[in-house]
């Protein structure tokens, strides 16, 4: 068994995909895949102990070289300028979140507008939910719209790579295509903040901002629209945090030992590559009473989904404020979300999507709305 074999035949029954990741892991909790050529931790506790301490680091991104080895090496310096592939410094690192976080309550809500507004398309993911997440990044970077739809293709190239949803060597050429051609129009567009920026890897930081998230905020949001009708009365901000929990958005984290480390009865050395499994850590049954359950009004542990510490992910403020605000927003126009019709997920590696989300977004009255138990002991 490996991750590669356990994600096809499972990828639309997210209980059964994490429950065969906890059996894959095993006991000991932590195993080799040989075919991502690293070890794969799913618990909880030792995830999160993991995820705080210094036993392990990042490192550099070394990527295949294919017959256009130059485009790949052009495509690995740009990613190992990106504070995801480094430490940074604390400050980097802070005014990064900051710009990732920045748009104010109205100006999220106003996005959220714009793509309610466009009626009922057949698709719901990739004409709301994925248009709103990118609209987004791209106000928190200073995009403006007529260069974000122009460059969105780009961007989704980008996305499909950080997910690792990439399948064959033309799909991966074509992500590292999109990585150097978003760099390259990036600086052209923000040529002045570049010259004016003492920090060589800030156009790099500025693509991952553009970037980050994308998918999360757009996945995160199709969760709670999957539970149907009955959540729609629940505190966005639950909502939010139990989506994250209940099906991962972000699947894995990348870290290499720092030093040796003992992870049950394993020893592993130094410089290994060790692969968190946030998505199946969230479903640990011995930290979480009914963990394959959607209960909002769930106490008790943090999902791990975008990390801990200083290292989490960036994209988790602008996520998790975006979903919140996009919810808020449909509220406010007393309208939901049903889902209807079959909803085939895309998966890779690190992230997880949607291929396809029919439904219709619905006034609240047509709506027969149960209201979930408040208190739902956990």
């Amino acid at each position: 068994m490996s991750l590669a074999s356990i994600t096809p035949r499972l990828i639309d029954d997210p209980s059964a995909y994490y429950a065969a990741i906890r059996e894959f892991v095993g006991p000991n909790g932590v195993v080799w895949d040989e075919t991502v050529g690293a070890w794969i931790v799913s618990g909880y506790e030792v995830c999160s102990r993991l995820l705080l301490s210094e036993d392990l680091c990042r490192k550099s991104v070394k990527l295949p070289r294919t017959k256009n080895a130059d485009l790949v090496t052009c495509a690995e310096n740009i990613l190992n300028r990106q504070l995801i592939f480094n430490a940074g410094s604390r400050s980097t690192r802070s005014y990064w979140y900051a710009r990732a976080t920045g748009l104010s309550e109205e100006q999220l809500h106003n996005i959220a507008e714009s793509v309610l507004s466009c009626g009922n398309p057949a698709d719901l993911y990739s004409s709301v939910l994925q248009p709103f997440a990118s609209k987004v990044a791209a106000e928190c970077i200073g995009l403006t719209e007529t260069d974000r739809v122009d460059l969105y293709p780009l961007i989704s190239g980008c996305v499909r790579f950080f997910d690792g949803k990439l399948r064959s060597e033309s799909d991966f050429e074509s992500s590292m295509f999109a990585i150097v051609s978003l760099y390259d129009r990036l600086g052209m567009l923000f040529k002045k903040e570049v010259a004016a920026s003492p920090d060589p890897q800030w156009l790099a930081n500025l693509q991952f901002t553009l970037v980050a998230a994308h998918e999360s905020t757009a996945y995160l949001l199709a969760t709670i629209f999957l539970q149907g009708v009955s959540v729609a009365p629940v505190p966005v901000a639950k909502l939010a945090a139990e989506s994250i929990r209940f099906d991962s958005p972000v699947q894995i984290i990348g870290r290499i030992t720092a030093r040796e480390i003992r992870i049950g009865d394993t020893w592993l050395p130094a410089g290994e590559r060790i692969f968190l499994h946030v998505g199946a850590a969230n479903r640990d049954r011995s930290v979480f009473n009914d963990a394959d359950e959607f209960l909002p009004y769930r106490i008790g542990a943090k999902p791990l989904s975008f990390g801990l510490g200083d290292g989490q992910c960036l994209g988790r403020g602008l996520a998790m404020r975006s979903a919140q605000a996009f919810l808020n927003a449909l509220k406010s126009r007393n309208e939901w979300i049903a889902i209807n019709g079959s909803t085939p997920r895309t998966i890779g590696i690190s992230g997880r999507g949607f291929a396809v989300l029919p439904g219709r977004i619905v006034p609240m009255r047509d709506l027969v709305l149960t209201q979930v138990d408040k208190n739902a002991d956990q």
